[in-house]
């Protein structure tokens, strides 16, 4: 394997010409890819792709906007979706994604070009490590679509690259930019945090290796580690200060590890279990062949490169890292796969995903082999020639065809059943209830559980700055108590059908105070009642009476006030505690009025 590979070494690191051909080939190819996703109806499918949106765009439209509203997600997605969820259109429709993640999808096939190229010396394998990775239709759909899983990928290349840089020029502008690209991954999705550490571990065994002295030692991991810690520190802080823990992003409700106790973890606390289902989804995120290949390269390599090979392995420890978290992940109890052939066996997908992660692995460690292959070939004579030929041409080859029809059965056969076969899939009840919204709103408050009502927020026209949601902190928490006097509208999930999980109702808080409850139904009617979720809008003459009975002017009733926006956290809410304490209805948690249901009524 050759190591001539001057030109991967220069700054600038954008190099003209076949460096803007890539990219610019590589934004032409994600932007038709995703018109294609849009008119097939495909842009806006999982819940977690509202999710994103609504988060980035609540920076911006929100009864609290800022920095508070991004939640414990890794931010890196929503801070690069909230320029372009500021616009409307570009909201509603989802195309905010494209326009955030095509430009790191093409910077992402650049630098694997480049990454490639370096550790092989040969210009074609990573042309060829490109476009395979570009071919990859979930790849792509990824780089459309709100979701943070290409934006990682890249960053994971990105920081590969720039540790293949430094070790081979040993300039500390390079390993101060494998700091920032492993902060930015760390931001981006948790894989990141692994990636931090296994990067560190890399770093210092090349030191080590190199005979450097403590003082270099030290001063590099330094150098390294702090614009790397970054992310993680800035994790622990937000939770912290949001919070009430640097340990939120773990230990929040809405955490993943939460969500997912109510679910069947076949993997959980076996190893050998949580290897196969990962590798079952990398065989629909990745094709089979490539999954099976992978492995059997990796131990060629292992043999055949014995010595000199130090490279290779470090930049293949920190690809490897997001698998190593996943298969932790899936151990731990805290990540969950389902695929349709495994248990239990339910016909439909959830995390497939997760199986994309070490993509750029598998395609660094075959193109190295070929090159590998080709190399050792060419040493034995020119007799030889037809079969290095033969032989680059055959990994080149399996590489390109892998992708290509992965993605002509995935992208055109299919349209990403997988996709669209989700338990992540958002309910039809939100869809519905987002197409009432948008015939039937003409103002006023909505009241709902973002996090499980996310088709509603981003689709319903309605702006965030409208909605009472559980970022909004203490607009959330009043207008849980007394949702007349805040709300004209409320959303909630159905409690009371199987369709919820145990976790989703313990935390649909509107639900659990107010479905059912006699006081509630006074006030407001039905306007839709589905399997997954209820939409209620409000009687205002009620609450007008209810005001004047207890002399209340109309301006001191959000509902009632003609000026809209948040009201006044600090004296409105208090105001309508004093005035049911005085009618001797105090109750804050379950008010009664004088037409409605007395507290105990049911739920």
């Amino acid at each position: 394997m050759s190591n001539n590979a001057s030109t991967t070494l220069r700054y600038p690191f954008v190099r003209a010409p076949l460096d803007w051909v890539l990219f610019l080939s590589s934004l032409a190819v994600g932007g038709a890819f995703a018109w294609y996703v849009y008119v097939s109806d495909r842009l806006l499918v999982m819940v977690d792709q509202y999710s994103h949106l609504a988060i980035a765009r609540q920076l911006t439209d929100s009864l609290t906007p800022g920095i508070s509203q991004l939640g414990f997600w890794p931010p890196l997605l929503h801070l690069l979706l909230a320029p372009f969820a500021a616009f409307d259109v570009l909201f509603r429709t989802g195309i905010a994604a494209p326009f955030a993640l095509v430009p790191v999808l093409a910077a992402g096939v650049v630098f694997l070009y480049r990454l490639v190229e370096g550790l092989t010396g040969k210009p074609v394998m990573g042309a060829v490590a490109a476009s395979a990775f570009l071919l990859n239709p979930y790849v792509l759909y990824y780089a459309v679509t709100p979701m943070s899983d290409t934006l990682f990928l890249v960053l994971l290349i990105i920081a590969a690259y720039f540790f293949y840089h430094w070790w081979r020029t040993a300039r500390l502008m390079s390993l101060f930019l494998l700091g920032v690209s492993v902060t930015l991954a760390s931001l981006a999705r948790f894989e990141g945090l692994f990636l931090l550490a296994f990067a560190g571990v890399a770093v210092a065994v090349r030191l080590w290796r190199t005979r450097a002295s403590y003082g270099t030692l030290e001063g590099t991991l330094i150098l390294y580690g702090f614009p790397a810690a970054v992310g993680l520190v800035f994790i622990l802080v937000y939770g912290w200060v949001f919070g009430g823990t640097p340990w939120a992003f773990m230990v929040n409700e809405w955490g993943a590890y939460a969500q997912q106790r109510s679910l069947t973890l076949p993997a959980e606390h076996e190893v050998l279990a949580s290897v196969r289902y990962l590798m079952a989804a990398s065989g629909y995120m990745m094709g089979m062949p490539l999954v099976v290949a992978a492995p059997i390269v990796f131990l060629i390599l292992a043999w055949v490169l014995r010595r000199g090979s130090g490279l290779f392995f470090s930049v293949a420890l920190l690809l490897a890292s997001p698998l190593v978290f996943d298969i932790a992940a899936l151990f731990q109890g805290s990540a969950v796969i389902y695929v349709p052939e495994l248990y239990p066996f339910d016909g439909r997908f959830f995390n497939e995903r997760y199986g994309l992660y070490w993509f750029p692995l598998a395609l660094v460690a075959v193109v190295v082999c070929g090159a590998w292959a080709v190399d050792a070939l060419r040493t034995r004579g020119w007799r030889f020639e037809p079969l290095a030929l033969f032989a680059g041409a055959f990994f080149s080859g399996f590489l390109v065809a892998n992708s290509y029809f992965l993605f002509a059965r995935v992208a055109c056969a299919q349209c990403f059943d997988t996709v669209s076969n989700s338990r992540q899939v958002s309910p039809e009840d939100h869809a519905r209830i987002a197409e009432i919204l948008r015939r039937e709103y003409r103002g006023g408050r909505v009241l709902m559980t973002r996090a499980l009502a996310n088709e509603v927020a981003v689709t319903s026209g309605v702006p965030l700055k409208e909605m009472i949601l559980e970022a909004n902190e203490h607009y959330y928490a009043q207008a849980l108590a007394f949702p007349w006097f805040f709300a004209e509208w409320v959303v909630m999930q159905n409690n009371t059908t199987p369709y919820p999980s145990s976790w989703a109702k313990e935390n649909e808080k509107v639900a659990l105070l107010w479905q059912g409850n006699t006081q509630f139904r006074y006030y407001y009617r039905p306007v839709f009642e589905g399997t997954a979720s209820l939409l209620f809008k409000l009687d205002k003459e009620k609450v007008a009476r209810e005001a004047q009975r207890l002399g209340l002017a109309a301006d001191e009733v959000p509902v009632l006030a003609q000026d809209r926006g948040g009201w006044d956290v600090r004296y409105t809410y208090q105001r309508l505690v004093d005035a049911l304490a005085r009618a001797g209805e105090g109750n804050a948690a379950f008010p009664t009025s004088g037409a409605a249901a007395p507290v105990s009524a049911t739920r």
